[in-house]
């Protein structure tokens, strides 16, 4: 897997529980068009228990696969209705962080 350096941090991070969905926003040229085009990934936190600190796994529980399910549905929902110009739609977020559970 290659790790990406001096990214810049999410757009936006959709948490149900200890599981996290961060987007990523990115301006492509399709054709003569600017348009927007979003990444998600999905993650797991977790405190480490020798060192005490908070850490991110992309690893699942299966207590956590109904977690990641409404994370990506939530993240289908808000992208989906965009994309259809909802524009009076919550999915213009102004907290940084946005917690399901």
């Amino acid at each position: 897997m290659e790790k990406q350096v001096n990214r810049k941090p999410p757009h936006v991070v959709v948490s149900c529980g200890a599981v996290n969905g961060a987007a990523w926003v990115d301006d492509r040229v399709i054709g003569d068009e600017v348009v927007e085009v979003h990444s998600i990934k999905f993650d797991r936190s977790y405190k480490d228990k020798n060192d005490g600190q908070w850490k991110h796994t992309e690893v699942f529980y299966t207590e956590d696969l109904p977690k990641l399910a409404m994370v990506a549905t939530e993240w289908y929902r808000r992208l989906r209705l965009r994309s259809y110009g909802d524009k009076h739609h919550d999915n213009d977020v102004s907290s940084n962080t946005d917690d399901l559970s």
